[in-house]
């Protein structure tokens, strides 16, 4: 599959999974590959496994509520783990390792792998609130946050 549709197949997970709307996670993946995060932490295979998973059911036409709770509940259980990883990545802007791979262990510190998702975590928006140490000016507390609304499909 090309690395376009690759990306969109993330993308279209990434809003599955968060319930947040295209703007607003296209907008997030402007300057950070969220996905190559889950490929260094996890393997490309894993990746590929978790998007494969995804396609599947939405040929069949599943919803996005049916496919969400199948990926979440009814997948291989590292899928599973995957997608929980990658939910908290977008939500707090950390990796925390979902298994083991590699040198990279479970029960580790989460990691802040880059500002630019922690800036713009999904946490912020949720609560109505804005990321601790972010700027003014940079989504800071110089303004009041976007209604939760416009960030939703």
């Amino acid at each position: 599959m090309s690395d376009q549709a690759a990306d969109s197949r993330f993308l279209a997970l990434s809003q599955i999974l968060t319930g947040f709307g295209q703007q607003t996670i296209g907008n997030a993946l402007k300057g950070f590959d969220y996905q190559q995060v889950l490929a260094t932490y996890t393997g490309a295979e894993s990746v590929e496994a978790l998007l494969n998973a995804y396609q599947k059911r939405k040929d069949t036409g599943a919803s996005d509520q049916e496919i969400g709770y199948a990926i979440l509940n009814l997948s291989d259980s590292n899928i599973a783990l995957l997608a929980r990883a990658m939910m908290k990545l977008w939500y707090l802007g950390m990796w925390i390792q979902p298994f083991d791979f590699g040198s990279y262990k479970t029960g580790g510190v989460p990691i802040i792998v880059d500002p630019i998702p922690y800036q713009r975590s999904l946490a912020g928006p949720v609560a109505q609130a804005k990321a601790i140490g972010v700027p003014a000016g940079q989504g800071g507390w110089d303004k009041a946050p976007d209604d939760l609304k416009s960030f939703t499909k």
